[in-house]
C-alpha cells in the first residue's frame, strides 16, 4: 500500500500528479518545487491583496494492484506564510474561567473537530458564578457552531469536573454523537446530543450517588466500552473514593447492568473509566480503578489496595504475551506502585508503604518506553503526593533506575523514533533519557508559541506520531485559545495510525472532559493504554 499525491491551485479541478511512484516509506510527503504565487487581485492600492493565494493538495490511497483509491478532500496551505506546524486553531467564547477540549469527528469528513467544556468559573469547590458549566462545539476549521448549557453548580456539587462528557460514534454513520451529564428541567440526565446542533436525541435519568463521607468523592465519570465485542457501551461512573456506581447502556441509553462498590471493594475508583479486553476475547472488562469487572458487570479480580491515582494497562513486561496494570495508589496505606497481570490480578511486583515508609500518595505517573537498554516500559509515579518532589523512574521489572527522576519531563511520540522522546518546559524542549540523566535534544521543541502550556500529546491527526494541544493567547486579544501543532519534518518510516485502534479511541474520548488526562503508549502490533 502507499499514497500518490495531487496539487492545484484552484480546488474546482482535477489537479496534477506530483508523485512519480506511490510513496511506500512515510506518512508525509515535502513538495519539491511548489508553483509560484499567482498574481493577485488588488483592490485598491499595491498593498491590499484581494483573498488568498493557496496551493492546494490531496491524496488517493494506491492498493497492491496499482489502482488508486478515491481522493481525499483538497487541503490547502498558503505558501508565503512561514512553515509552522499549526494544524488547528480554536478560540472558544469563554467569558470567565477556563475550558477543557475532547476531539471528534463531527460532521464525517474524517478531520477531527473539537467540543470544550466550559467551567463559567465553577472549579473544585467553588462558589456559584450563576451560571452553568457549557459546551461549545466547532468544526476542524475553527468555526463556533453550537452552544448549550449543561449542568448548574449545585448539580456538578461545585466542580466542572463532575460534567463528562465525550464524543463517540454511537449509530456507525462516521459522525459522532456528544454523549454528555446535562440537566434539564430541573433533572440530570445521561443524554445523547446531536453532534452538528447539540440538541438531545435521547436521554435517562443518571444514576445517583449513594455517599459523599469525603466530600470530594462526588466526582463523576464515563467512558467507552465494547461489553460484546462489537457495540460501543456507554459506562457512567457516580462516586469515586467510596461507594462508586458503575453503570452500563447500550447506545439507545438501556440500561445493561449496574455494580455497586460497596464492602470489600468500596473506594476503588480511579479519575477516569478505563475499559479494555484483558484476556483476548474481544470483549472489554471496565476498570473500577483497583477493582476490574467481567462485560456483564460482576467482578472479575480486585488488588483491594484502594483509590488509584492512575491506572494504565500496557504490554510492560517483555515478552508476556499478556498485559499487565500499572497502578499509582493514592490510598495512604497501600501508597505505592503497583504491577499486576491484567488478567488475574495478581500483583507481580510493588513498591509501597509496607516496604517503605516514604510512600504516603503516589500521585501522577505513566508508563512509556524511554529508554532502549531497558527492555520492556518505563514507570514513573512519585511518592509524596501533590508535591511531585520525590519521584521514582523503576524498569519493567520494579528496579529503580533513577530517584528523583527530573521534575516535568513526560513521553511524546514527536520525532517517530523507536522509543519516546521526553517533553519540558510547555513543549518547548525536547530529551532524551540516557539511563543516568535527560540529554536535552538540538531539536526544536512542539509549541511554537512565546507563551503559554502544552500538556496534551494524542495522534489527532492520523499519523503515528503524536500532534501536541498547547493553549496560549488567542489571536483575538480576547482570553485564550488552542493550538494544534503536528510535525513536519519528513521522516522515512511508517506504522499503523493509532485511530485505527478501538482501546485508542476509547482512551481519546474519555482523556480529560470525562476525566483527568493521561498518555497513552502506543505499541504495535496490539493494544495498550
Amino acid at each position: 500500500m502507499g499514497f500518490h499525491v495531487y496539487r492545484t491551485q484552484y480546488r474546482d479541478a482535477a489537479g496534477e500528479r506530483i508523485t512519480q511512484e506511490p510513496i511506500t516509506d512515510s506518512t508525509n510527503f515535502v513538495d519539491p518545487a511548489p508553483p509560484p504565487p499567482r498574481p493577485l487581485r488588488l483592490k485598491g492600492g499595491p498593498d491590499e491583496p484581494e483573498g488568498e493565494d493557496r496551493v492546494y493538495y490531496r491524496v488517493r490511497a494506491v492498493g497492491p494492484d496499482g489502482k488508486e483509491g478515491p481522493p481525499t478532500p483538497w487541503t490547502g496551505v498558503d505558501p508565503r506564510l512561514k512553515k509552522s506546524g499549526l494544524v488547528a486553531y480554536f478560540e472558544p467564547h469563554v467569558k470567565q474561567g477556563g475550558f477543557v477540549p475532547m476531539f471528534g469527528d463531527l460532521d464525517g469528513d474524517g478531520v477531527v473537530d473539537a467540543v470544550f467544556r466550559l467551567d463559567n468559573g465553577i472549579t473544585e469547590r467553588s462558589a456559584d458564578p450563576g451560571v452553568p458549566v457549557e459546551l461549545e462545539a466547532f468544526t476542524s476549521y475553527g468555526k463556533s457552531i453550537w452552544r448549550r448549557p449543561l449542568v448548574h453548580h449545585d448539580q456538578c456539587f461545585g466542580n466542572a469536573n463532575n460534567s463528562p462528557a465525550l464524543l463517540w460514534d454511537l449509530n456507525g454513520d462516521g459522525k459522532a454523537e456528544v454523549i454528555a451529564r446535562v440537566e434539564e428541567n430541573d433533572q440530570v440526565y445521561l443524554a445523547v446530543l446531536d453532534g452538528m446542533s447539540g440538541k438531545t436525541l435521547r436521554r435517562t435519568p443518571w444514576p445517583p450517588l449513594l455517599s459523599d463521607f469525603s466530600r470530594s468523592s462526588t466526582r463523576i465519570n464515563m467512558g467507552i466500552a465494547y461489553l460484546d465485542g462489537k457495540h460501543p457501551a456507554i459506562i457512567t461512573q457516580s462516586g469515586l473514593y467510596e461507594n462508586e456506581t458503575f453503570t452500563a447502556y447500550d447506545a439507545s441509553l438501556k440500561m445493561l447492568w449496574q455494580f455497586k462498590s460497596l464492602a470489600e471493594t468500596n473506594g476503588s475508583g480511579a479519575h477516569f473509566v478505563v475499559a479494555a479486553d484483558v484476556d483476548g476475547d474481544g470483549k472489554d472488562e471496565v476498570f473500577d480503578g483497583s477493582t476490574c469487572l467481567n462485560p456483564n458487570g460482576t467482578v472479575r479480580w480486585s488488588t483491594y489496595n484502594g483509590h488509584p491515582d492512575e491506572v494504565m494497562i500496557k504490554h510492560i513486561l517483555p515478552g508476556v504475551s499478556d498485559r499487565q496494570v500499572f497502578y499509582a495508589v493514592e490510598d495512604n496505606a497501600n501508597a505505592g506502585a503497583y504491577v499486576v497481570d491484567a488478567k488475574t490480578g495478581k500483583v507481580i511486583w510493588k513498591a509501597n508503604r509496607e516496604m517503605d515508609p516514604r510512600w504516603t500518595h503516589a500521585h501522577m505517573g505513566w508508563a512509556a518506553d524511554i529508554w532502549e537498554d531497558s527492555p520492556g516500559l518505563e514507570i514513573l509515579t512519585n511518592r509524596d503526593g501533590h508535591a511531585v518532589q520525590d519521584t521514582v523512574l523503576f524498569s519493567a521489572d520494579g528496579k529503580i533506575l533513577m530517584n528523583p527522576f527530573p521534575r516535568g519531563w513526560n513521553p511524546v511520540n514527536w520525532l517517530g523514533n523507536s522509543v519516546r522522546e521526553l517533553m519540558t518546559g510547555n513543549g518547548r524542549q525536547l530529551g532524551r533519557f540516557t539511563g543516568k540523566s535527560i540529554e536535552p535534544m538540538p531539536v526544536p521543541g512542539p509549541n511554537e508559541l512565546q507563551g503559554g502550556s502544552c500538556n496534551v500529546a494524542a495522534d489527532l491527526g492520523g499519523d503515528y506520531r503524536d500532534e501536541i494541544v498547547c493553549t496560549g493567547p488567542a489571536r483575538s486579544g480576547n482570553g485564550r485559545a488552542v493550538y494544534i501543532y503536528t510535525n513536519t519534518e519528513l521522516i522515512h518510516k511508517r506504522d499503523v495510525t493509532r485511530l485505527a485502534s478501538r482501546e485508542y479511541l476509547e482512551w481519546l474520548a474519555r482523556n480529560l472532559c470525562a476525566g483527568y488526562g493521561s498518555y497513552f503508549e502506543w505499541q504495535p502490533g496490539g493494544p495498550g493504554i
